[in-house]
C-alpha cells in the first residue's frame, strides 16, 4: 500500500493531495518545511512569521506568537543590543541617579568584555 500511495502522491503537491483526500474523509495535513511555513498565507496572515529590523543584523524573520489573546496581544520585537537598556534598568529598577551611573561607568563596570582568541 505504501508504495502505491507514494507513487500516487508524487504526482501532486501537498495541497493537491489534501484536496483529493479531504472529501474522502481521510484525515491528513501537509508536512511543511521552513520554507513552506515562511511562505504560507495562513501563517503570514496570523503573524506567525514576522519581519524584524535589527540595527546589526538588518532585516530578518522570526517566529511570531502562536497564542492570540484579544485582551493581551503580544508584540514580537528584536533582541536588544548589549547594554542597550543598562541606563534604563539602573535608573528605573535600581533607582540610581546620573552621578552614580557615571561613576560606575568610569570605573569600567559596564565595559564590553574582551574577546577571547579562538
Amino acid at each position: 500500500m505504501w508504495a502505491l500511495i507514494t507513487k500516487f502522491a508524487a504526482q501532486h503537491t501537498k495541497r493537491e493531495f489534501m484536496a483529493i483526500l479531504n472529501p474522502l474523509d481521510v484525515p491528513c495535513g501537509p508536512i511543511m518545511s521552513t520554507e513552506d511555513l515562511a511562505n504560507d498565507e495562513h501563517v503570514r496572515g496570523r503573524d506567525m512569521w514576522v519581519e524584524l529590523d535589527h540595527p546589526q543584523r538588518g532585516k530578518w524573520y522570526n517566529v511570531g506568537m502562536p497564542i492570540k489573546l484579544s485582551d493581551s496581544p503580544a508584540r514580537i520585537e528584536r533582541s536588544p543590543l548589549l547594554g542597550e537598556h543598562t541606563d534604563e534598568v539602573l535608573k528605573e529598577v535600581l533607582g540610581y541617579d546620573d552621578a552614580k551611573i557615571a561613576g560606575l561607568k568610569q570605573a569600567g563596570a559596564f565595559s564590553v568584555p574582551p574577546k577571547k582568541a579562538a
